[in-house]
């Protein structure tokens, strides 16, 4: 009988030896890497199209081991390799907002990842457009209208100026969520043909514009008895 006890007490013994280690497993997960920075690796995050900026990755892996890294980005061209913490990206010609990604992924098949966003500065004019009045309009002296117009630069707008007869009438702030300004403007101008002018001028300097003439009809005065 000696020997059986014996042979429970071992197996017993590695029964919760399993199960420690499987508690251990269970309340253990494997961690994913944590990525402490990513970062352009002079600081600037403004560059002209197909400029070259070299992207930097800051990581550490909790399980130890080596890391691997996937780079993508929404524009430009990421040039070879791309499986190294440093990664350089060559900006588009087109202005706007790009998005560098990088996945970083340990031995244990958990990852991390992380986005930088550049702006890649367009040297293009605002779009603008005046929308209403028509160009060639009559409007009657004295009375109320809106003068609309949209404007759009890819990389935004400073301002947005109304201009009658080269004359500064009003100036807007660039509104957030939308391309079109309205300046109310009670008519007040000769008769006959004055041009309206909208300037806008984006953040990297750049101005564009549109110009209409409207025609201004004088009252008559009233005929006496």
């Amino acid at each position: 009988m000696k020997p059986f006890h014996k042979t429970g007490v071992l197996l017993a013994i590695v029964a919760a030896a399993l199960v420690i280690h499987c508690d251990s497993e269970l309340f253990k997960p494997k961690q994913a890497p944590v990525i402490e920075s990513l970062h352009t690796i002079n600081g600037v995050y403004q560059y002209n199209p197909q400029d070259t900026v070299t992207i930097v990755v800051v990581a550490i892996n909790p399980e130890e081991g080596p890391l691997s890294y996937t780079w993508s980005a929404t524009g430009g061209q990421l040039l070879l390799p791309v499986n190294r913490d440093t990664v350089q990206w060559v900006a588009p010609v087109v202005g706007g907002t790009y998005s560098i990604e990088v996945t970083v992924t340990n031995q244990e098949e958990k990852s991390a990842n992380d986005n930088l966003p550049i702006e890649v500065l367009s040297q293009a004019n605002p779009t603008v457009r005046i929308l209403s009045p028509a160009n060639g309009e009559f409007v009657i002296q004295f009375s109320e209208i809106t003068i609309s117009a949209s404007a759009f630069h890819v990389n935004g707008l400073q301002s947005v100026t109304l201009f009658i007869n080269d004359s500064l009438v009003s100036t807007q702030p660039p509104h957030a969520g939308s391309n079109i300004y309205d300046f109310p403007y009670r008519v007040d101008l000769p008769a006959g043909e004055n041009s309206l002018r909208v300037e806008a001028v984006s953040t990297v300097g750049s101005m564009g514009q549109d110009s209409i003439v409207i025609n201004v009809e004088g009252i008559l005065p009233k005929r006496g008895r």
